[in-house]
């Protein structure tokens, strides 16, 4: 994005240039028109790219939430669990059921197991598919 601000502005000032000491009326309407048409296009550019980039955080985020959620799947069925909650509502609970910890550390192992361009946590955790 900045090598195309680069490359507008010097389009703009190379118009400008062009222009000589003194310019028409018709000349700088033109040039403001054009300064106005590169701003347009240069907000488009940034609007696309921040739209980009927020649909590929949210992949990302939810590519990490599956991958937690398949963990603590594995981790609730080893404890006999049947529910996991995702929520901050639970006002009480014995601190018996938490497995926050337990899959904290299989998905840091997980992490540590993983190759660099190797696949994600779905294959070192993945259980049983009878016990799912």
């Amino acid at each position: 994005m900045q090598e195309l601000s680069t490359r507008l502005r010097k389009e703009f000032e190379d118009g400008q240039a062009g222009l000589g000491d003194n310019p028409s009326e018709e000349d700088k309407q033109r040039m403001q028109n054009l300064g106005e048409q590169l701003k347009q296009q240069l907000i488009q550019v940034r609007s696309e790219a921040n739209e980009r980039h927020a649909k590929e955080t949210s992949a990302i985020r939810q590519s990490s939430i599956d991958e937690i959620m398949s963990v603590a799947q594995v981790v609730a069925v080893e404890h006999g669990a049947s529910i996991i909650l995702k929520t901050m509502g639970v006002f009480w609970a014995d601190g018996s059921v938490d497995i926050t910890d337990e899959v904290v550390v299989r998905m840091a192992d997980s992490m540590d197991a993983r190759p660099a361009d190797g696949p994600g946590l779905s294959e070192a955790s993945q259980g049983d598919d009878e016990s799912r």
